[in-house]
């Protein structure tokens, strides 16, 4: 009976799309990669497509209408959301792919209209939507924590301004979010979805959840285009050395329930395990320090190892809050190339800089280098702490502020992409590399002084008080005994 309602209703759902003029398609996949420690890699992506007349964007069933609503208002082209628990460790897992995500919370937005100074007003606007929406804390990524890259996530000289990207290091992912998350699925518990349990997620490793959508007019044929691709990836670690079986069973406890009957596809892919006596000579990495001299100072490095017999072109992108001021005059690149003790100073081919201001937006550095043949390089900058107002100071002042880590985008050669530990297309040349937040403790007072000087001063006020009114309002009265009382013996 119920094969038969299913039918049933893909029969109208196909009349309603011919007579609207859209065409919507709706897959799911699975894929399960296992990792060279042992780990498995699931990734899950749900992809929405949808393309139909400027006029019949109304009629839409797939794409949400609340995504249809925020980029109407806000006037987006491009979106992209990840809330991401964990490190990939890519010395361990190898490149990233196919998803790359920072820790925390990242949210990357290009706007329509670049001349229109509106756009900060759209940002938080957003940003409290948002908020609501997907259960999140991320008001502080208003305008203190957001920046205008020129250089990532693609390199634009004429529109200025138009991407903002903000993260949140310290952002963690609940089961909240991923309720949200599902709300924006077609099936919400049928199909691939059903996989994806609070308890499940949040065990695992590592866990990531995604949203990218895209709105493109296409001018010659009148037509507009949808893109709303949702990501689900999480790396289950091996247990007491024993490999994991790459089943839904094994990692997940459960078999997907049924199937979504509106997905055009639904398939769970499972690779060959990679060969690691090859990989393990072959890795990209980035490594995210600081150097501590004392509280107020310190040294911000990044390492960065080219393994490979090919120069690679690299674009070196790095938000630092205002709250960490930045030697400039100290930035500093240099190489040690194979077979050498010494580190070799180097130039950038490109800098730009996007100065920071107190309370009001991070600094920005995005830097263009070139990495020798089998090398280990490093970024280096001196920074020193601000000594804050009061006022400025986030709520839990000694756990100290986290730096984001920088994004590493290099142009690898086609020859390459075989080597790293990802099953990319092989036309995708573009590999994206996260480095590690880093935590830096701020100078902090003694907050309690205030609060003790305020119960001092206010005793003694009240004692004060206490005996001023004592005086004021009592008066000592003598018994006086009639003649015919007696006195108490």
């Amino acid at each position: 009976m119920s094969g038969y309602i299913y039918a049933v209703i893909s029969i109208l759902l196909s009349f309603y799309t011919i007579f609207s003029n859209a065409t919507e398609t709706f897959d799911e996949q699975l894929t399960l990669d296992p990792l060279p420690d042992g780990s498995i890699l699931s990734f899950f992506n749900f992809s929405i497509k949808a393309e139909f007349d400027s006029n019949a964007e109304g009629s839409l069933l797939y794409v949400p209408w609340l995504f249809r609503q925020l980029f109407a208002e806000h006037n987006i082209a491009k979106f992209h959301l990840s809330l991401t628990q964990g490190f990939w460790r890519t010395n361990m897992w190898g490149v990233h792919y196919p998803m790359d995500v920072p820790t925390g919370t990242q949210l990357l937005v290009k706007f329509r209209d670049a001349a229109n100074n509106s756009i900060d007003s759209r940002w938080n606007a957003l940003i409290h939507q948002l908020n609501g929406i997907f259960c999140t804390s991320i008001l502080s990524m208003e305008l203190s924590m957001t920046t205008s890259p020129t250089l990532y996530p693609e390199k634009s000289a004429k529109e200025k301004k138009v991407w903002r990207y903000g993260q949140l290091s310290a952002e963690s992912v609940c089961s909240e979010n991923l309720k949200a998350w599902k709300k924006f699925l077609p099936c919400k518990e049928r199909g691939l979805v059903s996989l994806l349990e609070p308890r499940n997620l949040l065990s695992s490793n590592f866990h990531s959840i995604v949203i990218r959508a895209e709105r493109e007019s296409k001018h010659q044929s009148g037509k507009v285009a949808w893109s709303l691709e949702l990501y689900a990836q999480t790396v289950h670690a091996s247990r007491e050395g024993r490999p994991l079986d790459a089943t839904p069973k094994a990692l997940f406890g459960r078999e997907p329930v049924t199937r979504c009957h509106v997905a055009e596809t639904g398939m769970i892919l499972v690779n060959e395990k990679p060969n690691t006596s090859e990989n393990e000579q072959s890795v990209l990495n980035v490594h995210t320090f600081t150097k501590s001299t004392s509280q107020a100072r310190g040294k911000l490095t990044s390492m960065i190892r080219n393994p490979y017999s090919h120069d690679l072109i690299a674009t070196y992108v790095h938000m630092v809050p205002w709250q960490i001021r930045l030697y400039m005059h100290t930035l500093a690149f240099s190489c040690k190339v194979k077979g050498l003790k010494e580190w070799t100073p180097m130039a950038f081919k490109e800098r730009r800089f996007s100065l920071a201001r107190d309370g009001k937006r991070p600094l920005l550095m995005e830097l263009e280098m070139e990495l020798p043949v089998e090398s280990v390089c490093q970024v280096e900058v001196d920074y020193e702490t601000a000594f804050l107002k009061i006022t400025d100071y986030p709520a839990d002042a000694n756990s100290g502020i986290y730096v984001p880590g920088p994004i590493l985008t290099l142009q690898m050669p086609s020859e390459l992409t075989n080597k790293l530990n990802t099953n990319s297309p092989k036309d995708c040349n573009t590999v994206r590399i996260h480095g590690e937040p880093s935590l830096i403790f701020l100078p902090v007072p003694d907050f309690s002084m205030p609060f003790n000087v305020i119960c001092f001063v206010f005793s003694m006020l009240i004692g004060s008080f206490y005996g001023i009114a004592m005086t004021t309002s009592t008066k000592l009265m003598k018994v006086v005994l009639k003649d015919n009382e007696k006195r108490p013996s």
